[in-house]
């Protein structure tokens, strides 16, 4: 028996350690046999020895370079020890001597691919998928390869072949399943995944994307087994955890979310990113200490954690610390500098503490503008129409993460009501996740329905060039789930902002700021805005169902009159609080009662904030956020709101004016702060608009001591802003409408004319189309019926 065959039979005995045992002592006596140097070297390598097995195959390699066995073993040695030049080297001396070694070709391709030379491995990968055609491994890491650098056609092209030869492999099921994602192709990539898990159950990071794509698709409740059958496989993981937590959340399930995390926390005490989704939740439901807790927790194991500071800086401004949250998106943008959400944080928090028109805040949505769009290179224009496809029916898409039940639906909806069809064909592109009833009322009134969520913002604007919208109007502005990356791309003509947001953008690719004269008098802002100033009536608003009016004002019963403040409490700027101190300071019996405060530390942090001006603790009265019909009712408990001061009320102060209930506030020129002056001048209370500070507190003083008309103006309040907002609604839209066409024309260069102008019936009494219709259908593209493309 030879010393090889001596040495095979311990190998196959198992017998590791005496084999290499063995071995060494041949080599010893023969140190230049070539085999029995690979077969030590194999041996150590199975023995984890991957720098004594390195030694072996060299010493291999110097004896005969022209083995290419021995060349092999070295580079996959060598690939073991991270060695990546090395092995390449070693590979492509073994292709030299055997160029068809298949599995040399292949390991090359992955010593490239981790020296960050992707082309090189590319083209070695692609040259072996037509050496060797059915070499599955080459297909299914060139798809991988070609996903990262998001070629994500040629991608599944080749994970496709890679699954044609191997369709039971659930991971090159699970790969494709990724790039039908990324691709928004979400039917198909439902169906990888799910085909995925039928063949490998057991495989929890599977499960785990099958479940997070559920979420996505605004498919929560369904999500939920997929998460549990995670959990089974892997008992107490974190990210599992974390996923379940989100979809729970989804479905409003604050309590059951923070419950699992909190049962997986003492098993992965150092694991940061279940801490951030644990202060997310918090954050959520307002529990703001706990919140701040749980997230400077995160931070402790990770000050580097990008979602944790962010997460934190909503935290502090929620809490009423502007500062303090600018402070943390500046530490979270340093780390992330093309993470433009948390870009969009900053500009809102600005916003809240400084006001629209600060030249610090104003630079700094033009600095946003300018980095998104340096990062985002443009769709090329359509082409120009000519006279007879510019003259047609408008297309006009709205892009928001609200399309649900959320304040910005109240003035959304009239919009999509009164549209008229004949003028314009509708498109919503819901960017958020979930649905609700409010979302199924909207959708019926849209005449096409996007849900865009799972899109990544390239992939929707495709979609939008596809759907060859003429323009295209952002509905978020600077606020949370915003689509202003879409927008970067310019995948529509004109491109405008309106309603979510009271500032500019910063963006140049946005051509329109959709404002009013109250909010922006003419020539007064245009240098605070990137984009131009379109002048509209200000959007329509629905009012909520009938809630009963208290018929006295409250201080009747309760001897004292009692302020209100309806807004969040961010908008609680230091600068309000020595405001109301002064109108409290003035009407000694009187109460403060705020709204929105869900978290006893942030009420504490409140009244110590109003007692560093003269004002006791037992003054001032908190309320946690509530539902809106109670937050209704609430209010017909206060005697008389205050406004705050510079970000002033909005959707609040109409509510507040709903319930009979008169807004003291300052009479600020900026969006921040026109609505509440617009509708105290309609409704016919324009005396309580202060000139400044002192007349604020001399307005409100003036009303404490007056009861009895508090009381006598409760319901003709109510009449008249009803009356007003119900009057403007179709008009406004008319108008609106009116200008989308001037815009599109100015863009096409053709000189306007609106057929639809002449206000005369559509159809005859006998039903016969009359000349408007037959114009109109002269210029009116064909439009298929109204399509839902809803994942």
């Amino acid at each position: 028996m030879t010393v090889l065959q001596k040495a095979e039979r311990l190998i196959r005995a198992g017998q590791l350690i005496e084999a290499c045992e063995y071995l060494r002592d041949a080599v010893a006596a023969d140190p230049r046999d070539v085999e029995l140097r690979r077969l030590l070297g194999r041996v150590e390598m199975h023995l984890g020895r991957h720098q004594a097995a390195e030694i072996h195959f060299t010493a291999a390699v110097a004896e005969d370079g022209e083995n290419a066995d021995a060349c092999f073993e070295l580079g996959v040695c060598r690939l073991a020890l991270g060695a990546d030049a090395g092995a390449a080297e070693a590979f492509r001396r073994a292709l030299a001597v055997r160029p068809t070694l298949a599995q040399a070709s292949y390991n090359l391709g992955w010593a490239l691919r981790r020296q960050g030379r992707d082309a090189e491995a590319e083209e070695i990968w692609r040259g072996l998928t037509i050496q060797q055609p059915g070499y599955v491994d080459a297909w299914y890491n060139l798809g991988n390869l070609l996903a990262a650098q998001e070629r994500l056609s040629e991608a599944l092209e080749a994970l496709s072949a890679a699954h044609r030869l191997q369709p039971e492999r659930a991971d090159i099921l699970a790969n494709m399943g990724h790039v039908h994602d990324r691709m928004g192709a979400c039917d198909l990539a439902l169906d990888c995944f799910q085909r995925a898990c039928h063949r490998a159950p057991d495989n929890a990071a599977v499960l785990n994307a099958h479940g997070n794509l559920l979420v996505r698709l605004g498919q929560a409740e369904q999500s939920l087994e997929v998460f549990r059958r995670a959990e089974a496989v892997l008992p107490m993981d974190a990210a599992t955890a974390c996923n379940h937590a989100i979809a729970l959340q989804a479905l409003g399930r604050w309590q059951s979310a923070v419950d699992m995390l909190m049962a997986v926390a003492p098993s992965h005490p150092n694991h940061a990113g279940l801490w951030n989704q644990l202060g997310v939740l918090e954050l959520k439901r307002g529990r703001l200490a706990a919140a701040a807790a749980a997230l400077a927790r995160a931070l402790s194991i990770d000050p580097d954690h990008v979602d944790a500071l962010g997460n934190l800086g909503a935290v502090k401004n929620a809490m009423g610390d502007s500062v303090g949250g600018i402070e943390c998106l500046r530490r979270a943008m340093a780390l992330a500098p093309d993470n433009f959400a948390l870009y969009s944080n900053l500009l809102y928090f600005m916003v809240h503490d400084l006001g629209l028109t600060h030249p610090d805040v104003v630079a700094e949505h033009r600095r946003f503008g300018q980095r998104l769009e340096a990062h985002i290179h443009p769709m090329a224009p359509r082409p120009q129409p000519d006279y007879w496809e510019a003259a047609r029916l408008l297309r006009v898409g709205y892009v928001s993460p609200d399309f649900k039940d959320h304040i910005m639906a109240r003035f959304i909806e009239p919009i999509l009501a009164h549209h008229d069809p004949r003028r314009v064909h509708t498109y919503c592109y819901h960017t958020g996740v979930g649905s609700d009833a409010v979302t199924d009322r909207l959708r019926s009134l849209a005449r096409e329905w996007r849900h865009i969520a799972h899109l990544s913002p390239e992939q929707a604007a495709r979609l939008i060039r596809e759907d060859e919208i003429d323009i295209l109007i952002d509905l978020a502005g600077h606020t949370a789930g915003n689509g202003l990356p879409i927008f970067a791309f310019k995948p529509a003509p004109v491109q405008a902002s309106w309603i979510g947001y009271p500032g500019t953008t910063g963006m140049t690719r946005i051509d329109f700021k959709m404002t009013d004269t109250i909010a922006n008098p003419r020539g007064q802002n245009d240098h605070c805005h990137s984009e131009k100033l379109s002048y509209t009536p200000g959007p329509p608003f629905r009012l909520p169902e009938e809630v009963a009016l208290r018929p006295d004002a409250p201080m009747m019963r309760k001897g004292y009159p009692t302020f209100g403040s309806c807004n969040k409490i961010q908008k609680i700027t230091d600068e309000t609080v020595i405001l109301w101190s002064r109108v409290l300071a003035a009407c000694p019996s009187a109460r403060l009662v705020i709204f929105g405060v869900d978290d006893v530390a942030v009420g504490h942090e409140l009244s110590e904030r109003f007692q560093r001006h003269g004002i006791a603790p037992e003054r001032l009265e908190t309320r946690e956020t509530m539902a809106l019909s109670a937050f209704l009712s609430a209010i017909g408990d206060i005697d008389i709101a205050l406004d705050t001061h510079p970000y002033g009320g909005a959707t609040t102060s109409l509510f507040t004016l709903f319930m009979g209930v008169p807004v003291v506030c300052l009479d600020v020129v900026s969006a921040a702060s026109s609505t509440t002056p617009a509708a105290l001048r309609a409704v016919g209370l324009a005396t309580c608009i202060a000139g400044d500070a002192q007349h604020y507190v001399e307005q409100a003083k003036a009303l404490a001591a007056d009861p009895v008309y508090l009381s006598k103006i409760r319901q003709p309040t109510r009449q008249a802003l009803a009356s007003w907002l119900k009057t403007e609604e179709k008009s406004i839209v008319w108008e609106v409408e009116s200008i989308y066409q001037r815009w599109w024309f100015d863009i096409v260069g053709f000189c306007w004319w609106d057929p639809l102008s002449v206000q005369v019936p559509p159809l005859s009494p006998t039903g016969q189309e009359t000349w408007q219709g037959l114009a109109a259908k002269a210029w009116r593209r064909d439009v298929s019926p109204s399509r839902d493309v809803s994942a």
